[in-house]
């Protein structure tokens, strides 16, 4: 009746069916028996402002929890010796220097790395020019004070990326070239996050292998993997979210079988 009758925070597909029959029941006995419908006071659920800045800070995700910087100094550039000039450039700024490494890349790992530009006409063109010699990478941490560094390098002679860029293309490429070339330092400061996943009892049978590529491409890294068969009591315990929900029998016996 253009009424707030209940609410349900976050996607609970349990809980909201348990409260749809409830409502149901409700909804019965106003239009049988005249009892008085129930009403919920108005409610915000979400400040629209709050969630797009939360939304926002999630889609800036950080793989690191500090912020560093990786310069690319390509081949023409150290050929022609203007290297230096780049580097004091970065000092000036205030850049701590915490490794470096001097590169030739194959074309195909520079294919690899510059993925995210193969739509782009000069795609070739930029792995010809990553190719074609050697590159003096550096791994830059913004420690200390600060000077604002604004500058942008000519793209023929190198490229600055930084790990919490807004442009999701140039923070990944960031982190990528950060684990690439220096890996033992990425380790170390990475954040680790794991994630369980559950094949059901079907999908082992018929696309494991399939399953387990697309965990790898998505570039997790399996840690430890088991096949179970699980009891009704360890289904039951694990994916009921309270005592009062129970699991739909359908389901508990898909899980079990």
């Amino acid at each position: 009746a253009g009424k707030i009758a209940d609410y349900v925070k976050g996607v609970n597909a349990p809980v909201i069916n348990k409260k749809i029959v409830a409502f149901l029941e409700n909804e019965i006995e106003f239009y049988e028996k005249g009892v008085e419908r129930q009403e919920v006071e108005t409610i915000q659920l979400y400040d629209v402002e709050d969630e797009m800045e939360d939304f926002m800070q999630a889609a800036i995700s950080k793989q690191v929890d500090k912020l560093f910087r990786v310069l690319v100094i390509k081949p023409n550039t150290l050929i022609t010796g203007n290297d230096n000039v780049i580097k004091e450039q970065i000092s000036e700024a205030g850049f701590q220097i915490m490794a470096e490494e001097m590169v030739h890349l194959t074309e195909e790992e520079a294919k690899e790395l510059y993925e995210h530009k193969k739509h782009q006409r000069n795609f070739e063109e930029i792995v010809q020019t990553m190719s074609s010699g050697v590159c003096d990478i550096l791994l830059l941490s913004e420690e200390g004070e600060m000077k604002d560094f604004e500058h942008e390098f000519d793209v023929q002679e190198a490229e600055m990326v930084k790990t919490n860029d807004e442009d999701s293309d140039i923070r990944e490429l960031a982190y990528r070239l950060f684990s690439f070339f220096f890996p033992t330092v990425y380790e170390k400061f990475k954040k680790t996050e794991k994630t369980l996943a559950i094949i059901r009892p079907q999908l082992l049978q018929q696309q494991k292998g399939e399953i387990l590529e697309e965990i790898t491409n998505a570039r997790f890294t399996i840690g430890r993997q088991k096949e179970i068969k699980l009891t009704e009591q360890q289904m039951t315990k694990f994916y009921s979210l309270n005592e009062e929900i129970s699991l739909p029998r359908e389901f508990v016996e898909y899980m079990i079988r």
